[in-house]
């Protein structure tokens, strides 16, 4: 996690588990004369080990020399690998200094006692990370995360809204450096299941709903609330990782996302990168395969983000996740539902309706939105149908759709289904704000 700040940083640990490769070229030298920089602590009392353009700072009472020469070349590596798609070196390095890595234990070492892992920005304006051992030595994912962070300090990047609809690229993209580079992980994707929670929410949106936070939770669940939407930014990764590494759309699009030095959203930026249309049918279609169970990731993988982001975070899972706005029996399922007012799509989310044990048959699924949004602006919707069998079979159909309002889908039921999933998506030329997007669905049996 990174806090732009000239302050200590906060952290949310990012877990993964696997290690960084040691094969490819070797990193570009570093620049010479670089200088320690002392500005956020003297090193006096400290062991440093220099690496390339980085520093590594740990208590002396302590000895990690051995380990940080791996380390070093970890990050040295991820340095290659940045470098390579086109991002410069940390503005630590411009300004002609080391950047500085301190592993700190806790308590028990002089660093300040509040530091876990991320990212800072001391008083000159450069970058800084902190580290755990047990991340420092053991976890390529976390360790790239961050890394990754450090070199986002050299992007031009502006905030260009009041509503805040820029920053989840910060996250976001850092994650997706983590997951498309150490996607094998049994860890790489523990986020997903925010997705999960809240597909209503914009790309963009991070804050709980007022509605359901006021007076109705206890404390315990109030933080669990904040937990979920907080974690919606390195959640929305998997969008990214989606574009790249399923649908090969290229990563320098997807990295100009943030360093295109425009004073324009990222979530803008690729509506006019990768194309208006384009971007719309592949959301739809990433909000179809998480509706239909995140079959880009493995099936452990997807276990341990259960567990590790309901179980451990929010027992009262019920309370914070909303994954369908219609759960619905088969055999009484035809008419017209209106969208839920709380659960309404926001711009770039989605609804997903679930019909369960359908009878055999056809079934037509017909979406029908509103013109426009709750402030007013042009609504534009995109549907997929999904059926899934016993057997784990899953099918995709789209949603036919006669303008940007209203489209059907006819799907054949066989015996062996046991679920359709309707997903509705608002993809509308909208990139800030959390306006929501009114619509109904017709399902009729023809």
């Amino acid at each position: 996690m990174v806090r732009f700040v000239n302050a200590l940083p906060v952290a949310i640990a990012i877990a993964s588990v696997s290690c960084g490769s040691e094969t490819g070229a070797p990193p570009p030298p570093a620049p010479e004369n670089l200088e320690l920089n002392e500005t956020l602590l003297s090193s006096s009392g400290f062991t440093v080990q220099r690496h390339g353009i980085f520093a590594f700072w740990w208590d002396s009472r302590f000895d990690h020399s051995a380990q940080v020469n791996t380390l070093g070349r970890w990050m040295e590596e991820i340095r290659r690998d940045i470098n390579g798609l086109g991002v410069s070196d940390p503005t630590s390095v411009e300004r002609g200094y080391y950047t500085n890595v301190y592993i700190h234990h806790g308590e028990d070492d002089e660093f300040p006692s509040g530091w876990a892992v991320g990212v800072g920005y001391d008083a000159l304006g450069v970058p800084y990370m902190t580290l755990t051992p047990d991340i420092a030595f053991n976890d390529y994912g976390v360790v790239a995360h961050e890394a990754f962070h450090v070199f986002q300090s050299s992007s031009e990047y502006h905030f260009v809204d009041e509503e805040r609809a820029a920053l989840w690229i910060i996250e976001g993209l850092a994650e997706w450096y983590r997951m498309s580079r150490n996607s094998e992980a049994v860890r790489a994707f523990t986020n997903v299941m925010a997705i999960r929670a809240t597909p209503d929410l914009a790309l963009w949106e991070f804050e709980p709903r007022v509605e359901i936070a006021e007076d109705t939770l206890t404390e315990d669940q109030e933080e669990a609330l904040g937990w979920v939407y907080g974690i919606r930014p390195y959640a929305n990764g998997a969008f990214l990782y989606y574009l790249t590494e399923v649908k090969d759309v290229s990563h320098e699009d997807v990295i100009g996302s943030m360093f295109h030095g425009q004073r324009i959203t990222p979530q803008e930026y690729l509506f006019h990168s990768l194309g208006e249309e384009r971007l719309r049918s592949l959301y739809t279609e990433w909000a179809a395969r998480n509706a239909a169970g995140f079959d880009y990731v493995t099936e452990e993988q997807l276990a341990v983000s259960d567990y590790e982001f309901f179980a451990q975070r929010m027992p009262d899972r019920h309370i914070h996740e909303k994954p369908y706005v219609h759960d619905l029996e088969g055999d009484s399922v035809t008419g017209v539902y209106e969208s839920d007012d709380l659960y309404r799509p926001k711009a770039w989310g989605y609804n997903v309706i679930r019909i369960n044990n359908p009878p055999v048959g056809a079934y037509s699924l017909s979406i029908h939105g509103d013109e426009l949004g709750s402030a007013g602006t042009p609504a534009h919707f995109r549907g997929r149908a999904v059926v899934k069998n016993a057997e784990g079979r899953v099918t995709y159909h789209p949603v036919l759709m006669d303008d940007t309002l209203s489209g059907t889908v006819t799907v054949d039921i066989k015996s062996s289904d046991h679920e359709i999933l309707l997903v509705v998506a608002s993809v509308p030329a909208l990139f800030t704000t959390n306006e929501s997007f009114g619509y109904s669905i017709e399902i009729r049996q023809p």
